[in-house]
């Protein structure tokens, strides 16, 4: 009984070093300026542009997420779909104002910029 007990713990696989930790965006409370890779599920229409796509993600209402993605490949950006990818972190504050006696409130601008899958 020891024997299969010693045989079954040296058989133990190794585990697989190459996982890299995904966080989810929604979510994502981190400072500016790290890499991370990210899921994100598309909030709004991608907008083409002439260095790339930029697609809203979702997150919390008082706060601005969005993937801006380098290059011209085209992406299946269906809202409600689920995305990974890697990307640097920016993220901008921005104070509420008033215009024309119009409040507008302050919002978190959160970004992962340079996005590639």
């Amino acid at each position: 009984m020891f024997a299969v007990a010693l045989f079954l713990t040296l058989d133990t696989p190794t585990p697989d070093t190459s996982l890299i930790l995904t966080l989810d965006l929604a979510r994502l409370t981190v400072p500016q300026g790290h890499h991370f890779r990210v899921t994100f599920a598309v909030d709004s229409l991608p907008e083409y542009t002439n260095d790339g796509v930029i697609v809203g993600a979702e997150g919390p209402d008082d706060e601005s997420r969005t993937i801006h993605f380098t290059g011209s490949e085209k992406r299946d950006l269906a809202g409600g779909t689920r995305h990974i990818v890697e990307g640097m972190v920016s993220v901008v504050s921005h104070l509420g104002s008033v215009r024309d006696g119009k409040r507008f409130p302050g919002i978190v601008e959160v970004k992962i910029l340079r996005a590639s899958r």
